[in-house]
């Protein structure tokens, strides 16, 4: 506290010494105003909160791009060369629909944890799978599953998301099988498990599989891809850390 009643920050550094018979001498005290170190403080966190901002609306166009955008355009060329059918081109358009549902929804809800992410997700695909005839079988168990940043949401969805669309439109399954919970060895794992063509013994790693294994790299996860009979098993691993206090 100031003379005129103003505060100020201040950093103290204080002893007691003690005589030789173990009495209580003084306080020896030095008082120092800190309010510019204060204020430097306040325009640095100022600046973070500010880059992390811009982090994720660069994450938010990059998604965008990787999904939304990209199979939009992919529309528009194939449709300009008469390479759609109606039937096609109306499944193109609900799959950009459901990606920037993803997007919005995902990044549109700070408190959103990862069973009601895949919850909606599932809600938004079901009906679209069922009109293609597939048989899709949901495990979920993610009610144990600490929160986490919106950033892990969203890779963990475009995993999932990428992992059916191969399934449904490369490897030509009929019967998919979506699993994930969390180990009590600490780790969350999602698995998608095919009937499919499968895949061949040294899969080339096109756009899509390089994102998905891009997406898992960048929030500290394994992707594996494991070969059934028939089909395929795409199953990520990642070690839970609770998300950050704001």
């Amino acid at each position: 506290m100031c003379k005129d009643g103003s505060t100020v920050w201040t950093d103290v550094i204080a002893c007691l010494p003690i005589s030789a018979d173990s009495t209580f001498l003084e306080i020896l005290g030095i008082t120092r105003d800190i309010s510019e170190r204060k204020q430097a403080e306040a325009v640095q966190r100022q600046r973070l909160a500010e880059r992390s901002r811009m982090q994720e609306r660069e994450q938010l166009l990059q998604d965008l791009h990787d999904g939304f955008a990209s199979q939009l355009a992919s529309a528009c060329l194939r449709n300009e060369y008469n390479m759609l059918t109606s039937a096609e081109m109306g499944e193109l358009l609900h799959e950009c629909l459901d990606d920037l549902h993803l997007v919005i929804e995902t990044l549109g809800h700070e408190d959103l944890n990862l069973n009601d992410a895949i919850a909606d997700y599932r809600y938004r695909c079901e009906r679209r799978l069922s009109g293609l005839g597939m048989q899709v079988d949901w495990d979920i168990e993610l009610s144990d599953c600490p929160p986490l940043e919106q950033r892990i949401l969203m890779n963990l969805l475009r995993i999932l998301q990428e992992s059916l669309n191969n399934a449904i439109k490369h490897a030509q399954a009929r019967q998919i099988r979506i699993a994930a919970w969390c180990h009590s060895d600490g780790e969350l794992r999602i698995a998608v498990c095919d009937d499919g063509i499968g895949l061949p013994a040294v899969p080339k790693m096109g756009r899509g599989l390089a994102n998905m294994q891009r997406r898992a790299r960048d929030i500290g996860g394994r992707l594996d891809f494991t070969p059934q009979g028939p089909g395929t098993q795409v199953s990520l691993t990642l070690p839970l850390r609770p998300a950050p206090t704001a």
